[in-house]
């Protein structure tokens, strides 16, 4: 090695020493690191969560998109609702029926009996035209009639306070009215809510929130005797239509309107999907795309949920959005079936 070559040696390391701390510096492993940006999806593919179909797909694949519309509704506070087993109901109300049919029948012999008494009194003081063991038979039956009738009085009474004292005075009325038939055809289901202490008043109608998101609307009745000891608030009885997942003695959770006035959309309850334990709908970003976006059911509203987080006018798949969740579940094409060979 020559005196001449040793410089261009030492230059050449140290062109080598800076560009190796260079490359480090630019992946961070020196400094602070590189902030990545994603690149977006190639043509040709999807991302996660969108689904692109073609247009006849959409079509025959009977996918209905609606324009969302601005909606109101006021902010809700959480209670309990329970769906009341109809058998002591039903059992008092029979009672209370069968009490009403015997004093009915009860006051019809006695106001017979009294009559026939009163017609033999008069007989028996026209120049004794009846027997005095006939007037004492008449007058016997009618004292007997009379007893009957208080007493069939005194089982009404008895089952009327029965009735009360669980559902209150307002049910307590309902044994022949059409409340009731409803009730026990199965067209209607009972259901007590319990608030918390600071709510004011009843709400007319509540949304009740099924366990599969779909929401059903109750309507008030009266208040109830009793609550909930795991709320220990104001209870309160309504009715909403019967359905399959309302099984006596189930608890769901429903939201009573109590605070400000919220602004936002309408999300059809038909538009939303359960999927990982959240609430999810479709979007549709361009023709034959879509997205997959969450939404907020936390404020039930008639006909679905108002969602603040969603802008007015967005393209929501209101039917087929199981089916395009279905789409997107499914591999890409080309790749290998989950937990499979290729070469298989």
């Amino acid at each position: 090695m020559t005196r001449k070559s040793l410089p261009l040696i030492m230059i050449a390391g140290v062109v080598g020493i800076l560009l190796t701390l260079a490359v480090l510096w630019f992946a961070g492993l020196l400094g602070p690191p590189v902030s990545v940006t994603t690149t977006p999806a190639a043509p040709g593919t999807t991302a996660i969560g969108t689904v692109s179909l073609d247009p006849d797909e959409v079509t025959a694949s009977g996918i209905v998109v609606t324009l969302l519309k601005p909606a109101t509704a006021r902010a809700s506070t959480d209670a309990v609702a329970t769906v009341v087993d109809l058998t002591p109901l039903a059992d008092l109300i029979s009672t209370a029926s069968s009490a009403a049919a015997q004093l009915r029948t009860a006051q019809s012999r006695s106001a017979a009996s009294s009559a026939a008494y009163t017609r033999d009194k008069a007989l028996y003081a026209d120049n004794q035209n009846v027997s005095q063991a006939e007037l004492q038979g008449a007058a016997a039956s009618a004292t007997a009639d009379i007893a009957a009738a208080d007493a069939a009085r005194t089982s009404l009474r008895s089952a009327a306070f029965a009735l009360e004292q669980q559902f209150g005075p307002v049910i307590g009325r309902w044994p022949l009215g059409p409340i009731a038939q409803s009730l026990a055809a199965r067209r209607q289901v009972l259901i007590q809510i319990s608030t918390p202490a600071d709510v004011r008043g009843p709400p007319q109608k509540v949304t009740l929130a099924l366990g599969n998101g779909r929401p059903v609307a109750a309507r008030y009745v009266a208040a109830a005797v009793r609550t909930d000891p795991r709320v220990q608030g104001a209870s309160y009885f309504y009715v909403a239509p019967a359905d399959p997942a309302l099984l006596a003695g189930s608890t769901l959770g429903v939201a009573l309107p109590q605070g400000p006035q919220l602004t936002g959309v309408l999300v059809p309850s038909e538009a939303v999907i359960i999927w990982q334990g959240e609430s999810w709908a479709y979007q549709r970003i361009a023709a034959g795309r879509f997205r997959r976006a969450p939404v907020s059911t936390g404020t039930p509203v008639d006909g679905g949920y108002l969602d603040p987080s969603i802008a007015p006018g967005t393209a929501l798949v209101t039917r087929g959005a199981q089916l395009l969740l279905s789409q997107e579940m499914q591999p890409p094409p080309g790749a290998a079936p989950a937990g499979g060979d290729p070469d298989d």
